[in-house]
């Protein structure tokens, strides 16, 4: 996950979690999503979600922030496919 500020800078030291559920609202789960490499890749977050069964999936990312003593939030949903695999 790549997050930047407003003016499209990478943005470090943000509290981001990923949260994944199915369209009927069923199977939610929520991970962490730590920061990678602060120094090396900064604003770059991973999040490791397991989705349990095939079908179409909302895919929920939250990022917080301090900017000074305000708290900012950010959020984007996209749906995901995840297909059945052979057997």
């Amino acid at each position: 996950i790549t997050v930047h500020d407003t003016n499209h800078n990478p943005l470090p030291n943000a509290k981001v979690t990923l949260q994944i559920e199915t369209l009927n609202h069923t199977h939610v789960k929520v991970f962490a999503a730590p920061p990678v490499d602060q120094r090396a890749q900064p604003g770059v977050y991973v999040a490791k979600p397991v989705f349990d069964i095939p079908g179409e999936w909302n895919v929920y990312v939250e990022v917080h922030r301090q900017n000074g003593r305000w708290e900012e939030m950010s959020a984007r949903t996209i749906q995901f496919t995840v297909p059945e695999t052979a057997q």
